[in-house]
């Protein structure tokens, strides 16, 4: 599967800086922002936390490849979540 390699993080990136939410970065290049509801604690801290998320998704996705070519993740579980990743579900 073709997309940009990692390592990917989340923050911000020289003036790009995104007040209002946290970007999502490799190689200092923007790929996503996770933009805040509003500006109560609770609104920023799930935000902070999809960013993380979406930062940690190649990591994940090479994992489950990795285990599941071992053999050592339920097939069923680990394919759907792969489908699903590599664009061949709807889900």
């Amino acid at each position: 599967m073709n997309y940009t390699k990692g390592p990917w993080e989340n923050g911000t990136v020289g003036d790009r800086a995104d007040r209002n939410g946290r970007q999502i970065y490799a190689k200092k290049v923007n790929l996503a922002t996770c933009h805040y509801g509003g500006t109560d604690t609770p609104c920023v801290e799930e935000s902070s936390a999809n960013a993380r998320l979406i930062a940690a998704a190649p990591d994940m996705y090479e994992l489950i490849r990795r285990e599941y070519a071992k053999g050592n993740v339920n097939k069923k579980d680990a394919d759907a979540i792969l489908a699903k990743i590599e664009g061949r579900s709807e889900k």
